[in-house]
This record gives structure tokens, C-alpha cells and sequence, in this order.
């Protein structure tokens, strides 16, 4: 099977635009085919949602990025394997070693690797003082699929990664700064949602939620690292968590923003808590 990984473009298509997301440093567009999934260890896996027969078991990978020390392309070689499976690290096979390029003042890093049935594209960037990684996951089972995948990376996911914009290259955050607010403490609620059980029938089930409030105007949805004392929000943006952000009171509406520059919309009905609100 011949596999050829594209050069890095500097002027791309417009990529389908749904509205812009933040993932630590980085300021993108998320595409209107592609979703939000899993978030672990600073990685953040974007899921291809369109038609099945153009990209199937494909996904957009986006780090946290670190500190700048040493050259590119062997922080992009050691750190690719950051998003394959474990059990897959022993059937890579190298297709092109990191090709550096420059895009105006920043470099760029383009790694190919076929993993198993799949084609990695990792991209990484090298800013003043940080480097960032990224990639592509496409399925190569044979050289239709391939084709599809490749078709997919070049019309949308290339774009994607050629147009990232970076706070710390002057990229304005989408996280608003806080305002004091009246909340402060541990709000607990609940909600029914419906689901789909292994015995392939639906069942309603109570689903829980914990939301902690500081009187600075930042909250953190869940259990925060650090408990209750005050939130580390520059800890929280390095290892790119948007679990936290801040939150504006108004009447009985509670306006959440994110850390990925989401939204959420709470009101008194349906969420209670260890103060009036």
C-alpha cells in the first residue's frame, strides 16, 4: 500500500465552521462534522459524526502542549505515541519522519505513521517559547478507505491544524475574565435522562451533578483538583482541563462559561444548592 502524507499547506479552504473552541493554547474552529469526545490526560479526541462511508473510525487529536526544549522534530517522533493504544506501539510503521517547514514565525512538523489498519498524521508546532502537538487518525484498512481518509484530512482536518491560533502568541482567550458572584460552596442536582441498557431496551435513569462555586466568579463542574480552596486557573489552562470556568448571576439564570469557551444555561428550578440561589 502507497501512502502519501500531503505538504503543509499555508493557505487553505475554509474549513466548515460550527463555532470556536479553546484547548489550553490553542484557539480553533471546530468543524460541523466533528464533535467533542473524551478528554484525558490533556488530550482531547474530536469524533468524526459525519457519514460513515467518508471517514469511518476517524478522529482529530488535540494536546496540551509543553514548555520548549529541544529541537521539533524529535519532540514530535517522541511524542507521537501519545495517541496510540498501547497495545498498538508495536506495529508502527514509519512512512515519513518529521518534515519541518516554516509558516511564517511559527515551524511545523509533519509525521507519518501507519499504526495496525490506521494512519496517524501527526503535526507539531514550534512557537517563541512552547511546542504544540496535534493529529489525525484515519482508517487504512485497504486503499478505499485510505482514499477517504486522506480525502477527509486534506478538505477539513488540514485546515483545521494550518489555521490554530495560540494565546501565547497574542490569541485572545475565550474564557471571559471573573466577576465576584453571590455563589460560594458545593451545588449538588439531578436530572432523568433516558438510555439505552445492553438489553437493547430504554430506561430512565436519575443522572447527578456537582458544580463548586468561589466568590470570584469561577466555578469547576465536578470535583475540583484542589477541593475547595481557590482555583488554580492557570494550572487548570496548562493541562488544557475545561472543567472550570466562570459564571455571571441574573434573577433565577446561571450563565456558565467554559474554559473551551462553551456555554450553559442553569436556572433555580432545576439545580439546588447550600445558599438561596
Amino acid at each position: 500500500m502507497r501512502i502519501l502524507i500531503p505538504a503543509v499547506l499555508l493557505f487553505c479552504a475554509t474549513v466548515a465552521v460550527a463555532e470556536p473552541r479553546q484547548h489550553g493554547n490553542l484557539i480553533y474552529d471546530l468543524p460541523a462534522n466533528w464533535s467533542p469526545g473524551r478528554h484525558e490526560a490533556g488530550i482531547l479526541t474530536l469524533i468524526y459524526d459525519g457519514d460513515d462511508e467518508a471517514c469511518k473510525f476517524c478522529y482529530i487529536y488535540l494536546s496540551a502542549g509543553v514548555e520548549k526544549s529541544g529541537d521539533l522534530a524529535s519532540f514530535v517522533e517522541a511524542r507521537a505515541p501519545l495517541f496510540i493504544d498501547e497495545d498498538d506501539r508495536d506495529a508502527i510503521t514509519v512512512l515519513q519522519a518529521p518534515a519541518v517547514s516554516e509558516a511564517g514565525p511559527v515551524k511545523i512538523a509533519l509525521y507519518g505513521l501507519k499504526v495496525d489498519s490506521n494512519l496517524l498524521i501527526v503535526m507539531g508546532f514550534e512557537l517563541p517559547d512552547r511546542f504544540e502537538l496535534v493529529a489525525f487518525d484515519g482508517y487504512a484498512y485497504d486503499e478505499e478507505k485510505l482514499a477517504k481518509s486522506m480525502t477527509v484530512f486534506s478538505d477539513e482536518v488540514q485546515p483545521l491544524f494550518t489555521s490554530l491560533q495560540f494565546v501565547s502568541m497574542g490569541a485572545r482567550p475565550l474564557l471571559p475574565e471573573p466577576e465576584p458572584g453571590p455563589l460560594s460552596g458545593v451545588y449538588w442536582g439531578w436530572h432523568n435522562e433516558t438510555v439505552l441498557g445492553i438489553d437493547a431496551m430504554m430506561r430512565m435513569e436519575i443522572a447527578h451533578r456537582l458544580l463548586v462555586f468561589w466568590e470570584d466568579g469561577h466555578f469547576f463542574d465536578g470535583e475540583p483538583p484542589n477541593g475547595t480552596r481557590p482555583l488554580d486557573r492557570d494550572a487548570l489552562m496548562a493541562v488544557a482541563n475545561a472543567d472550570f470556568g466562570t459564571y455571571t448571576v441574573s434573577g433565577n439564570s446561571l450563565s456558565l462559561v467554559f474554559a473551551d469557551g462553551s456555554k450553559e444555561e442553569l436556572n433555580r428550578a432545576g439545580f439546588a444548592g447550600g445558599s438561596n440561589f
